[in-house]
């Protein structure tokens, strides 16, 4: 059941996402609109679409720059092999891709991709190493559905 209220001089809309987490979006300046906007996200996260009103435009590269990296609890090295997949792999196929818009099929192709890359060595890239990509990916996109 979505809903709004009032907060100063403006309206925040609040729903339930796919998860029953209650989100909420504030600065609409008449009650219909928030009401409009909250019933509007409340459908999508009934369809299953992201519906986090912050994450909703956001690029793979900026939820990791601005969200996903800063809160990473890991070792140093942890982090550093995991910017260095980012950086070399994930980045240049999907990071300009708004998240709500990277399907099952651009995931498919990325490791398709990384099938036919080579390491500098000449070396095909091994498939735990790619697995180990798709999975740092899989964790970046369950934390942008979490958020």
């Amino acid at each position: 059941m979505s809903y709004t209220r009032k907060r100063g001089k403006t309206h925040s809309a609040r729903w339930r996402d796919a998860m029953s987490i209650q989100r909420e979006a504030g600065g609409f300046q008449h009650r219909r609109d928030a009401a409009a906007y909250a019933l509007e996200q409340e459908i999508k996260a009934k369809q299953g679409i992201l519906t986090s009103a912050s994450m909703e435009n956001l690029t793979l590269a900026a939820f990791v720059e601005h969200h996903w990296g800063p809160s990473l609890t890991v070792q140093r090295q942890t982090r550093d092999d995991y910017e260095i997949i980012y950086n070399n792999h994930l980045h240049p196929h999907l990071g300009n891709k708004k998240l709500r818009h990277i399907r099952l099929l651009d995931i498919q192709t990325l490791e398709a991709q990384l099938l036919q890359k080579f390491t500098p060595t000449g070396e095909a890239l091994s498939e735990t190493y790619i697995r180990k990509i798709i999975n740092l990916l899989g964790q970046i996109l369950k934390s942008a559905e979490l958020n």
